[in-house]
């Protein structure tokens, strides 16, 4: 399994949070696998908010273990780095799951996941009362977490 490695995969998390930001995850991982066990690697995702219509992308660093050497192998992945876009944030993603080998390099994954999101809002506020207006802005950093399915192609 040495050399260049590629993963597409696709995610539905659940949000655990209480936010309401359950999303759908599309991404593509691309680096190097060093042997049959370890594999480094970055990517990028793009994640849409069900239940709020926002959008983000998060950009990450992968590390990903394979616990044996077999046509069916468990193994265990970290995504960490930051989104952009409508939510803005550190992002990080852990999963355990299975590689179901198939022919060559490539490979079948599903796994479970937990999903941690720093959301880094501006609320802004306005108002007018006895012919004065007025208004408010303040930050906040929401965290959101989820628990998810994850399906993959890995090539």
């Amino acid at each position: 399994l040495k050399g260049y490695k590629g993963f597409v995969d696709f995610a539905y998390i659940g949000d655990v949070s209480d936010y309401n930001a359950s999303k759908i995850e599309l991404s593509t991982t691309h680096g190097y696998q060093f042997n049959n066990y370890f594999f480094v690697g970055g990517g990028v995702a793009f994640n849409y908010y069900t239940d709020a219509d926002l959008y983000a992308a998060p950009i990450y660093a992968n590390f990903r273990a394979n616990f044996i050497n077999k046509k069916v192998t468990p193994f265990a992945d970290v995504k960490a780095g930051y989104a952009v876009g409508d939510i803005e944030g550190a992002y990080a993603s852990i999963g355990v799951g299975v590689r179901f080998s198939l022919k060559g390099k490539k490979a079948l994954n599903l796994a479970l996941m937990y999903n941690f999101q720093d959301y880094d809002a501006t609320t802004d506020y306005s108002y007018s009362y006895g012919g004065h207006y007025y208004h408010n802005s303040w930050n906040d950093t929401w965290e959101l977490h989820g628990v998810g399915a994850r399906f993959g192609f890995e090539f």
